[in-house]
């Protein structure tokens, strides 16, 4: 009897491998039938350039990988990981199109150019999956060993250079003076090769600094030059998120006096924002479900366009749709990427440090404790399913599909603002809002200090989140 059961729980896990062959998908489940079966994964990433194999290439494929699509609206927290890792190998801002990872998801080959370059002698994936497939099913330690070695680049242990500036910092850790200095000589030669949220979050820093002191003149120059920045890309067509990201930048920085520059525009794209709510608080754009990330800016942007024109239509959207974040954060396990239950979806911190950002905001805007009593349970629960041994969130949970790979915890901003860096100035405006604020955050803002000190250049403008955070504020309505 014990044989013809085990006999039909193997021909069970035969059928559910088979059918999972034929509609391989990324997740948690991919981890487990590519160990099962001994095979690779040949991912390409939704929105990258299309890429389609010839014939040669498809019968490997059909050997040896499971082939599948990493939608980073649905994994974003995966795709942050990958997406680091090749622009840690490359030393470039690349867009990730694909790659070939092991059985456990451990990357083996990453590419932002599939089809390969010969001038840059950068081969083709189908050559490197070849290769790939010899030393896995070959010589398997060999591929372990140079996956642990791509891995790696995200590790602790490989920092980015010490602090050239740390003998210069003042008493509070920056020397504002310096960072004026710096932040006009970058605004002052184009930023058009740099990540959006590069350009959002340095022109913030250059705004508030400008703000500490009348004597930094020239924080006030690089504010300038940084609105004329922003205004220049907000008329770009560019995606929801990152006119979201300029549209705080914006806002941040205080509208121009007397209805000059670009505060028609930014005030037009606030109605178009609070237009796109649906009833029940979720943001809708051409059809789809804005990401939790985008309804969380949507938040933020809305708040600060009510404190600019006193305008409460502004605020009344905005607290529709903290709403709807609030029912995500009741009732998900975790706070999903894609707010809409009929689409699988995981959580990331950047994520989660938005939200609450977003829960802040509408503190800051309202004085309603209830939003203070939901960063809690937020960061609570944030904690619970993102801490890492060393104090710090990591930007992909416990339950990740690549949590055994790598847990990362990602400082700089690039695309999209540090989730780091949103957190530190999340806490920084916590301790000051809320007197029941858990003291161990508080502590946890030091270490993301000290790690931000320690494991990167303090002239890099890609920590400007992270800075944000340090700096003073006296305008109460920008937190």
């Amino acid at each position: 009897m014990s044989e013809i059961r085990r006999s039909a729980a193997g021909a069970e896990a035969a059928f559910y491998a088979r059918k999972f062959s034929e509609r391989a998908e990324w997740g948690n489940a991919l981890e487990m039938f590519a160990r099962q079966n001994r095979k690779l994964v040949f991912f390409t990433v939704k929105g990258a350039k299309k890429y389609v194999p010839d014939a040669g290439f498809k019968r490997l494929l059909d050997r040896c990988f499971y082939v599948v699509e990493l939608d980073p609206r649905q994994w974003p927290a995966d795709y942050e990981i990958l997406q680091s890792i090749l622009e840690r190998g490359t030393g470039m801002p690349v867009d990730l199109e694909g790659g070939i990872l092991l059985p456990n998801l451990a990357p083996l080959y990453l590419s932002s150019n599939l089809r390969g370059n010969s001038g840059a002698g950068i081969p083709p994936v189908s050559v490197a999956a070849s290769a790939a497939a010899e030393k896995f099913f070959k010589y398997p330690a060999r591929a372990r060993a140079a996956a642990s070695n791509l891995a790696a680049l995200l590790s602790a242990k490989n920092p980015p250079a010490a602090s050239v500036f740390a003998d210069r910092l003042s008493g509070g850790g920056i020397s504002w003076e310096m960072e004026s200095i710096k932040l006009n000589d970058f605004f002052s030669r184009g930023t058009s090769a740099h990540f959006p949220a590069v350009v959002t979050e340095n022109a913030r820093l250059a705004a508030r600094i400008s703000r500490i002191s009348p004597r930094l003149a020239l924080a006030a120059a690089a504010a300038e030059k940084a609105r004329a920045a922003l205004e220049k890309m907000f008329g770009e067509k560019r995606p929801l998120i990152e006119k979201l990201l300029i549209a705080r930048a914006l806002f941040d920085m205080g509208v121009s006096p007397n209805g000059g520059g670009d505060s028609a525009r930014l005030f037009s794209f606030a109605d178009r924002i609070a237009g796109m709510t649906r009833p029940d608080g979720r943001m809708m754009e051409k059809g789809r479900s804005a990401v939790t990330s985008e309804n969380a800016l949507a938040v933020q942007v809305l708040a600060l366009a009510a404190s600019a024109s006193g305008d409460k239509r502004y605020l009344d959207a905005a607290e529709k749709i903290g709403g709807y974040l609030e029912i995500l954060l009741m009732t998900a396990g975790q706070m999903p990427s894609i707010p809409d239950v009929s689409v699988q979806s995981q959580s990331s911190s950047r994520t989660y440090a938005f939200v609450a950002k977003a829960f802040a905001d509408l503190h800051c805007q309202t004085g309603n404790d209830r939003y203070i009593a939901l960063c809690r349970m937020l960061m609570d629960e944030w904690d619970k399913l993102f801490m890492t041994g060393e104090g710090v969130w990591s930007i992909n949970s416990y339950s990740s599909a690549l949590a055994e790979v790598s847990r990362p915890v990602i400082f700089r901003d690039a695309r999209m603002p540090s989730y780091i860096g949103e957190a530190a100035q999340l806490i920084t405006y916590l301790k000051k809002a809320d007197p029941m604020f858990d003291a161990s955050y508080s502590k946890k803002l030091d270490g993301i200090s000290i790690g931000a000190l320690k494991h990167y250049k303090f002239r890099e403008f890609a920590l400007a989140s992270w800075k944000l955070s340090q700096a003073p504020d006296f305008d109460g309505s920008r937190k």
